[in-house]
């Protein structure tokens, strides 16, 4: 089994703009709204169960990696789950 070197979970400034940015898109459709930045918390702007699971979803068919349910807990606002998403995604080039 080969371990990823510490290098290959770097964050990119220009995936995590990227990133951060889709989950604005997201979340603007979702949510019915344009009043959203990358310092807002998914549970302030008044998400739910439902709209983290549909976020989810597209999450996973836009970046083809799978993305627990979970990760919007452990990264509960745009700008830190779109630079944990970035890590995955230099992760899974790499691999």
């Amino acid at each position: 089994m080969q371990h990823a070197s510490p290098s290959s979970h770097i964050a990119r400034p220009d995936m995590i703009v990227q990133l951060q940015q889709l989950l604005i898109d997201l979340l603007c459709i979702e949510l019915n709204t344009q009043q959203i930045n990358e310092k807002h918390n998914f549970f302030d702007l008044g998400c739910k169960s439902l709209n983290l699971r549909i976020l989810q979803m597209h999450l996973q068919r836009r970046l083809s990696h799978p993305i627990p349910t979970e990760i919007f807990y452990s990264y509960p606002t745009i700008e830190m789950l779109a630079r944990h998403l970035s890590t995955l995604q230099t992760t899974a080039q790499k691999g």
